[in-house]
């Protein structure tokens, strides 16, 4: 009861009619007496929370964070000692101890309920399979992304899964295809003007440095611009890898660009009269940003802090404070999405569906009337979520859209970088697949023609399918292995988990039903069960010529399932993996990210134009290690900024 607002309100209900009833004396009986059942109930299920996992897999104590402000920098790598943790468990000197914790997990007691951190590809698995109820440890969001598809439970969350899936569906991936494009196209125009400058700044001579940059939907390499001289710049490409990606997400989900809404919303506001100015789209931009920055880390750290255990005292703290600023500037964008969504969109689509109407006023399935209208009265109180669930389906959909792709793809850049051997081999790769560059809105001039006068089979744009561009699909795939979209993902389990015996001999586990599970996705991507030199980058692991089709290839495990699997190509002679059940960056089971094969479109799109523009190096006086220093929060982005050098290609 302490750790919600109904529990909050009633313990304050009760000291009331005690103050008024029996006066102070009866006031300070009753305090002590609820401390003491409240310290007692908490004990009591502390030990019976501990016993669930005894003799199963270590147990280490839950030392909540006393978070008093937040962190820009990571003060420690928390994912690495995550793994640390798994692997001493696995790796001990005594046989027994081995093949017992071989699940790489350990146990926790969080508040009152048992918690198994998951580490093993095969537990992770079972633990995220048929299990649709997300962990409490999810309420931490809901003050910003209300009750959407994020963090609704039961038969709420199920229809509003299945209209946000029908809305993409209905909308096609094209229209994203195109927005990326053009996104794409905006962020090599910025990058290639800086370049520009710079060269002026060295006395250099260079051709038009904006020739047409934003002509087109991208189909002209980098925006046309002609760079003569080698001219270098080390710029913090996270930054404008998150604008580039707010302005595609946003075109997506309204069918029309940011710039256009803002001139339309400024339009209205001077039609009506109002007091208020015009926001061109960079003031929105600016905004969202800034604010969406501090909530990626706040939130977040909320769930792993002292402050979970009350929302009433959290409100009224310095952070919450802070959040409850953060949440207004972060919810304008996505109300200025809802009013300029157009017919055909997939916001346009939301608004007319039963699950997302305004007058939808139920919260998550099973709730009573009167916990429904206290808690709409609480939010309302303190300005967290909304009534709104339409607005929080755009919330969640435009902050989870533009922040995973941007960290996926900073990870990507500062990996290639780290290893020029890759970076050329997918530049090569690109360069000879005309088709494949043409698809990608990338200048393949008379070589597409030849090309597709020499096909016979239908071939899908790269943009669209795995198989289109192999060698790109295997560098996305190792970024997201070693770098996973979202670190940490958990579920209440609802039923037994079981990961069965291995074959080293190792025993089965199960994890009951009733606690919760956090699958730490990092550690999963690294499992040695699975992966093959786990820590290192290699794409090869991902890719198969014809000549070893039959065989093992580099990079895998004998000990992965379906690595035998294998996608058709556009590049002849060369295929993709199947996936197989170790890498999940998505998540898995009913619960995985609604929005997986569109953030696949949009990094293909982004990185292909980037790698073929700029050769990406490691900023000056900065090692590798240094540059994938980690930064935890809602998604895992570099600590510095995936700040790097970019050299023009070709200059």
């Amino acid at each position: 009861m302490l750790a919600g607002a109904p529990g909050t309100a009633a313990a304050a209900a009760a000291a009331s009619v005690l103050a008024l009833e029996g006066g102070e004396h009866a006031l300070a009986w009753g305090v002590a007496l609820y401390v003491i059942c409240v310290a007692t109930w908490t004990l009591a299920d502390a030990v019976g929370a501990r016993l669930v996992f005894r003799g199963k897999i270590p147990s280490v104590p839950w030392r909540p964070n006393l978070m008093f402000n937040v962190y820009a920098t990571p003060r420690r790598n928390l994912l690495d000692r995550i793994s640390r943790r798994m692997a001493a468990a696995r790796d001990g000197n005594d046989a027994t101890t081995k093949h017992r914790h071989r699940h790489r997990a350990f146990a926790t007691v969080v508040g009152n309920c048992p918690f198994a951190h998951v580490g093993g590809a095969a537990l992770a698995r079972a633990a995220l399979d048929r299990q649709p109820v997300k962990s409490p440890l999810y309420r931490a969001f809901e003050a910003f992304a209300g009750v959407g598809i994020f963090t609704a439970e039961g038969d709420d969350w199920a229809a509003k899964r299945s209209e946000v899936l029908g809305a993409f569906a209905t909308a096609g991936l094209e229209p994203l295809a195109a927005a990326s494009m053009r996104a794409a196209a905006g962020l090599t125009a910025e990058i290639d003007a800086q370049l520009a400058a710079a060269a002026r700044g060295k006395g250099e001579t260079r051709r038009s440095p904006l020739d047409d940059a934003e002509k087109g939907e991208g189909g002209e390499g980098r925006g046309g611009v002609g760079l003569e001289v080698d001219t270098a710049v080390e710029m913090d490409m996270l930054p404008r890898l998150q604008r580039a990606t707010l302005r595609a997400t946003f075109e997506y989900l309204a069918g029309v660009d940011l710039p256009t809404a803002a001139a339309a919303e400024a339009g209205d506001a001077l039609h009506d009269a109002t007091d208020q100015p015009a926001r061109p789209a960079g003031v929105w931009e600016d905004e969202y940003l800034a604010a969406a920055t501090d909530l990626r880390a706040l939130i977040p750290a909320r769930a792993r802090s002292v402050w979970m255990l009350s929302d009433w005292a959290y409100a009224l703290s310095p952070l919450g404070r802070l959040e409850r600023t953060r949440i207004r500037e972060a919810r304008r964008l996505p109300e200025l999405a809802l009013r300029a969504a157009v017919p055909g969109s997939p916001l346009d689509h939301l608004r007319r569906g039963p699950a997302h109407s305004r007058r939808r006023l139920a919260g998550r399935s099973g709730g009573s009337i009167f916990g429904d209208w206290f808690l709409g009265l609480f939010r309302g109180l303190f300005r967290l979520g909304s009534r709104d669930p339409l607005l929080d389906e755009a919330t969640t959909l435009l902050f989870a859209g533009h922040d995973t792709q941007s960290a996926t793809l900073s990870w990507a850049l500062l990996r290639l970088a780290g290893d020029p051997a890759a970076q050329r081999e997918l530049r090569a790769s690109l360069a000879d697949d005309p088709a494949a560059m043409e698809s990608l809105g990338l200048a393949a001039g008379d070589k597409a023609a030849s090309a597709s006068t020499t096909r016979t089979e239908p071939v899908q744009p790269a943009w669209r399918t795995s198989a289109g561009a192999p060698v790109l699909e295997a560098c996305l795939r190792e970024t997201l292995r070693l770098h996973p979209v979202a670190p940490f993902v958990a579920r209440k389990l609802t039923s037994d988990a079981v990961a069965s015996a291995g074959a080293d001999g190792g025993d089965a586990l199960t994890l009951p039903a009733g606690c919760a599970a956090g699958v730490w996705l990092h550690a999963v991507h690294r499992d040695p069960a699975v992966w093959v030199d786990p820590d290192s980058f290699d794409p090869s692991r991902w890719l198969i010529t014809d000549s070893n089709a039959g065989g093992q290839g580099a990079g895998f495990s004998p000990r992965a399932d379906s690595i035998h699997h294998s996608q058709g190509s556009n590049t002849p002679g060369v295929r993709v993996r199947f996936k197989g059940s170790g890498f999940m960056p998505f998540a898995t089971g009913p619960r995985a990210c609604v929005g997986q094969h569109l953030a696949w479109v949009y990094m293909r799109v982004v990185l292909a134009r980037l790698v073929c523009a700029y050769e990406v190096r490691l900023a000056e006086g900065e090692g590798e290690g240094d540059a994938l220093t980690p930064s935890v929060g809602f998604t895992v982005t570099p600590a510095n900024a995936a700040r790097v050098r970019l050299v023009p290609v070709g200059g």
